[in-house]
């Protein structure tokens, strides 16, 4: 765990510093070990060059927390920029709607990783 940790934190580092290849090899293997991992798959969001994979990556942090800080706005903007194929408004019809409170009565605890 404290090794995802570490490659997050270096995958977070390298996305400031544009050097989202490496970011990605980075990531790439966090989501595979661990499918769960939502700061995983938010950096992979924003490491990712292709619309498609950003999408991809948000969906997958969406239907595991449909409430994760900025990750609704990011995927708004991105189907705005590039509007989703059909295939993937099948993905995004997953995506369960966001809860108006969160149900432990605080906001949505912040990632550690915000972008």
């Amino acid at each position: 765990m404290a090794d995802t940790r570490q490659h997050l934190k270096q995958a977070y580092t390298l996305i400031q510093q544009d050097q989202l290849d490496q970011a990605m090899a980075l990531i790439r293997p966090v989501t595979e070990d661990d499918p769960d991992n939502q700061d995983a798959w938010w950096l992979m969001a924003n490491a990712a060059s292709e619309p498609r994979d950003a999408r991809r990556a948000l969906t997958n942090l969406l239907k595991l927390n449909p409430s994760y800080p900025k990750a609704r706005d990011l995927l708004e903007k991105l189907n705005d920029l590039y509007p989703p194929r059909d295939d993937e408004l099948i993905m995004l019809m997953e995506i369960p709607d966001a809860e108006v409170e969160p149900s432990y009565g605080g906001e949505p605890e912040p990632s550690g990783f915000e972008m």
